[in-house]
C-alpha cells in the first residue's frame, strides 16, 4: 500500500478534528455567555470561586501537572505506549540503559564494527552521542514504573506544573492558571513530546524552573529562588547545551548586575550568586566525568568526537562543512551526505532558513485560538515585558538559525517565554478590547475555551485514526516482538536495500549486548558473517531484509549441523516471515 491514502485520512482528520474544535468552543462559549446574562449573580459567585481556587498554588500547579497525563493515560486502549523507530530515540534510550547500569559509558565491545550505527559511538567507548538529560528522565520512567514511557509521561508532568508555577510569578493567579493549563494540554498531549523519546517536555521543564525563578528574582534577592535558577539552567544544560547558553547570559548578567548596581543589597545578591553557582558547578563535573568516560578525555564532548569519527553533527552555518571521516557505513555515509547538503543549503540560503524555523516554531508552539493574544497586544505597546522577553525569543532564533538543523525542542526550555507573551496578551481582551460591549470578553473567552478544547479534540480517539494512520506501528518494533515472543537467545543480522531511509535505522542494542535475549547486528560480508555466529555460537540467527519502511523479509539462517544442534532456536518457532505495514495495521 502507498502512503497517499494515509496522507488522505491525515489531512481529512486534520480538517475535520478543526471543526470539531471550533464548533465545541463555540457551543461551550455560547453556554457560558448565556449562562451569565441568564444568572448574573451566579456567574460573579463561580468566577469569584475559580479566582479563590486560584490563589491555592499548590493545588492547581499539581491539577495542571496530572491533566495532560490523565488524558494520554485515557488513551491507552486507543494509542499505546510508543515504540521508538527514529535514530535519535534509541541513542537517548541507550542513555537511560547505561544510566540504570551504573555507568556513564560502557566498555567497547570487541565485534563493535557489526554494531556501527547511527548516533551511537563504538570507540574509545560504547555510549550515545547524546548527554545525559532526557535520558536521566527516561531512567527515572523504567525504574520507577518499568518502562521509559513513564519518564515521558513524568516530564510531560513536571513541564506542566512548573510552567503554571513560572507564570504565576508574572501574571495574576487565574491568568496563570488558565495559561498554564493551555500550555500543559497544547504541549503536552502532541505526539512528538507525549509519544516519543526524543524530547522536549523535560527541556520545557528545566526552562519554566529557570524562567519562574529569574521572574522572582527581578523582584528581590533570594537564596533560595536562585538555587533554583540554577538547577534549572543545570538540567537545560545536560538536555540542551548550546541553547542553554542565552539563559546562562540571562541569569548570570542579571546576578552580577544587581551585585554591581546595588551596593546596599550586594551581600544578599552574593547570597544569590554562590546559590545559583553551586548547582553550575556540579552539572559541570559530571559533564567532564561524562566527557571522560565516552571520548577519553574531560574536554571533548560526545557531540565534538561524534564530528570526528562520523562527521556528524554538522559545523555552524558560518563555519565549513565537516570533512568526511573514513570508513563509515553506508547508513552513516548517507546521514553523513544528508547533513552537508543541508549545510550548503542553510549557507546559501540563510534567510529562507530563518523562514523555516519560524514557520515551524510558530507552528508548533502557536495555537490557532492563540491568534486572539495577538489583538490583546494592542494594549501593550510599551509593556517591558512584552518588549523583553521577544528580544530574548529574537535571539534565541538568530541562535537556533546559525545550526543547519532545527526542531521544536530545540528550542523547548524557552516555551515559558513564548506562555507568558500568549497569556498576556489574552489578559489584555476583556478591559482592552470595547469593554463596554463585553467583545474582550467573548474573544478572551473563545480562546481560553479553545485552547483547553483544541487539544482535547485533536488527540481523541477517533476510529478511522486508530485503523488507517497508527504512529505507534513500526516493523521493527513488531520483529522484535515476535522473535523475543518465541523464547530463547538471538541475534538478527540486518541488511537494507538501496532505497532504505537512514533515520529508520534498526542495528540498535542496549548497554550490556552479550545479555539482550535479542541482538541486532548490521550484515558487512560472508567473512565477517562467519566470525559473527562464531561469536554467538549459541544463539539462533536472523536473516532480516529491509526494505526501506514499506516491509521486511525475516528467515532463519541455515548454521553448520554442529552448531545448529547448540542454538537456542525454540522449536516450532517460525522459519520465515514477512511483514508491511498493511500487516501491522490489521493486528492493531
Amino acid at each position: 500500500m502507498t502512503s497517499k491514502p494515509y496522507l488522505t485520512i491525515w489531512a481529512e482528520l486534520w480538517h475535520s478534528k478543526i471543526l470539531v474544535s471550533l464548533a465545541l468552543t463555540l457551543l461551550v462559549c455560547s453556554v457560558l455567555l448565556w449562562y451569565r446574562r441568564r444568572w448574573p449573580e451566579r456567574w460573579r459567585s463561580l468566577v469569584e470561586s475559580f479566582r479563590r481556587l486560584s490563589e491555592r498554588r499548590g493545588i492547581c500547579i499539581v491539577a495542571v501537572a496530572l491533566a495532560p497525563v490523565s488524558m494520554r493515560l485515557a488513551l491507552v486502549p486507543w494509542l499505546p505506549p510508543c515504540e521508538p523507530f527514529i535514530a535519535d530515540e534509541f541513542g537517548h534510550l541507550l542513555v537511560a540503559d547505561t544510566i540504570l547500569h551504573g555507568r556513564l559509558a560502557n566498555p567497547p565491545h570487541p565485534l563493535r564494527r557489526h554494531f556501527e550505527t547511527i548516533h551511537v559511538l563504538q570507540e574509545p567507548a560504547y555510549a550515545s552521542k547524546y548527554p545525559l538529560g532526557q535520558g536521566l528522565v527516561l531512567a527515572a520512567g523504567r525504574l520507577l514504573f518499568g518502562h521509559p514511557w513513564a519518564g515521558v509521561l513524568l516530564a510531560v508532568a513536571l513541564m506542566g506544573g512548573a510552567l503554571t508555577w513560572a507564570l504565576y510569578a508574572m501574571l495574576p493567579a487565574p491568568w496563570a492558571v488558565l495559561g498554564g493549563l493551555m500550555g500543559a494540554l497544547h504541549l503536552g498531549l502532541k505526539p512528538w513530546w507525549s509519544c516519543s523519546y526524543w524530547g522536549g517536555a523535560f527541556a520545557a521543564f528545566a526552562g519554566a524552573l529557570t524562567f519562574g525563578a529569574l521572574w522572582r528574582l527581578t523582584a528581590r534577592p533570594q537564596a533560595r529562588m536562585a538555587l533554583v535558577a540554577g538547577l534549572g539552567w543545570s538540567l537545560v544544560w545536560l538536555v540542551r547545551a548550546y541553547e542553554s547558553l542565552l539563559l546562562a547570559a540571562l541569569l548570570w548578567g542579571l546576578l552580577l548586575w544587581r551585585i554591581l548596581r546595588r551596593p546596599a543589597e550586594r551581600r544578599q545578591w552574593s547570597r544569590c550568586l554562590v546559590a545559583a553557582g553551586l548547582p553550575t558547578l556540579a552539572v559541570f563535573g559530571v559533564t567532564l566525568l561524562h566527557n571522560d568516560r565516552v571520548t577519553g578525555s574531560p574536554w571533548v564532548l560526545p557531540y565534538q568526537h561524534a564530528q570526528r569519527r562520523i562527521g556528524v553533527p554538522q559545523s555552524f552555518v558560518f563555519q565549513p562543512s565537516v570533512p568526511k571521516p573514513p570508513k563509515l557505513t553506508p547508513a552513516q555515509e548517507s546521514e553523513y551526505e544528508s547533513g552537508r547538503r543541508q549545510h550548503q543549503w542553510a549557507r546559501e540560503n540563510w534567510v529562507q532558513h530563518v523562514i523555516q524555523i519560524l514557520q515551524l516554531g510558530v507552528g508548533f508552539y502557536g495555537h490557532l485560538f492563540f491568534l486572539a493574544a495577538l489583538v490583546g497586544f494592542l494594549w501593550l505597546p510599551r509593556h517591558g515585558v512584552v518588549r523583553t522577553h521577544s528580544v530574548i525569543l529574537l535571539v534565541m532564533i538568530l541562535l537556533a538559525s546559525l545550526y543547519v538543523y532545527f526542531f521544536p525542542h530545540y528550542v523547548a526550555p524557552y516555551a515559558p517565554v513564548m506562555l507568558l507573551l500568549l497569556t498576556l496578551g489574552l489578559s489584555q481582551l476583556p478591559t482592552g478590547l470595547w469593554p463596554r460591549a463585553g467583545a474582550g470578553l467573548v474573544l478572551a473567552s473563545f480562546a481560553v475555551v479553545g485552547g483547553i478544547i483544541d487539544p482535547l479534540v485533536r488527540n481523541a480517539p477517533v476510529r478511522a485514526f486508530t485503523e488507517g494512520l497508527n504512529y505507534n506501528a513500526n516493523l521493527r518494533a513488531e520483529v522484535q516482538r515476535r522473535i523475543a515472543a518465541t523464547g530463547g537467545r538471538h541475534v538478527i543480522v540486518v541488511r537494507y536495500t538501496k532505497d532504505h531511509d537512514f533515520h529508520y535505522e534498526w542495528v540498535y542494542n542496549l548497554a550490556e549486548v552479550d545479555a539482550s535475549p535479542v541482538i541486532w547486528a548490521r550484515y558487512i560480508d560472508r567473512e565477517a558473517l562467519d566470525e559473527l555466529t562464531t561469536y554467538y555460537r549459541g544463539r539462533c540467527f536472523w536473516w532480516a531484509e529491509v526494505k526501506g519502511q514499506e516491509g521486511v523479509k525475516l528467515q532463519r539462517l541455515p548454521l553448520p549441523p554442529e552448531w545448529a544442534a547448540r542454538a537456542s532456536c525454540p522449536p516450532g518457532a517460525f522459519q520465515r516471515l514477512e511483514l508491511d505495514w498493511e500487516a501491522i495495521r490489521r493486528l492493531r
